[in-house]
């Protein structure tokens, strides 16, 4: 093959990947004076960690939603009949006190739905705030009753559950692990690996750059 058609070839791959990793990066690259936010929805500068916790009763049925953004998802198996929640909070901020009056504010938020447990974080209350670029990552380990049927919506952060009746995950721009699921589970992940083992139903499986 000459040369002039390795170029060409060579070119045009490298402008599909830039045109690739431009649509990736697309509404997730945001510039404030606190850091900057890229792929992955991790954020640079210095932050302060500050944890707290919930406990809420286990929902008929054992079915629990979760959803977040910015930060882990952990869930394992804890004890019948209550469902415990850890939040790590990571505040990118200007000072100590600015980031401990901020964290302060953010709160574990369980709500019941129809024969679900809802569990989330009041983070977008104060995001769409004054304080809207303020970095912030909300981790959550959860502890759920077994048989728990679990139900997982995230973006920006890894994944991780385990020992459950049934699991629905999605999660973008990092990993999720799925291991002893006793009946049907579904997974989805964007930008990041997928790990599905001792599934005991069908796996419905979709990945993509990953």
């Amino acid at each position: 093959m000459r040369a002039s058609k390795v170029l060409l070839l060579l070119s045009i791959l490298l402008f599909g990947g830039i045109l690739e990793t431009a649509w990736s990066v697309r509404n997730r690259a945001e510039f404030s004076p606190l850091g900057c936010r890229v792929l992955g929805g991790r954020f640079w500068g210095e932050s302060w960690s500050y944890q707290s916790e919930a406990r809420f009763d286990a929902p008929t049925g054992n079915a629990i939603e979760v959803q977040n953004s910015f930060g882990a998802v952990r869930v394992t198996k804890g004890q019948p009949g209550e469902v415990r929640v850890t939040l790590r909070k990571v505040v990118y901020a200007w000072s100590e006190e600015s980031a401990r009056n901020f964290a302060s504010r953010i709160q574990i938020v369980g709500q019941a739905e129809g024969d679900a447990l809802r569990l989330t974080t009041n983070r977008r209350q104060l995001e769409n705030g004054n304080e809207n670029r303020t970095g912030l990552e909300t981790h959550l380990e959860i502890q759920v009753p077994p048989g728990t049927a679990l139900k997982v919506r995230k973006e920006n952060g890894v994944v991780e559950a385990s020992d459950l009746d049934r699991a629905d995950l999605a999660t973008s721009f990092d990993n999720l692990r799925l291991a002893r699921v006793a009946k049907d589970a579904t997974v989805e992940v964007r930008h990041g690996d997928a790990i599905a083992e001792e599934i005991g139903g069908s796996l419905s499986l979709s990945t993509r750059h990953g």
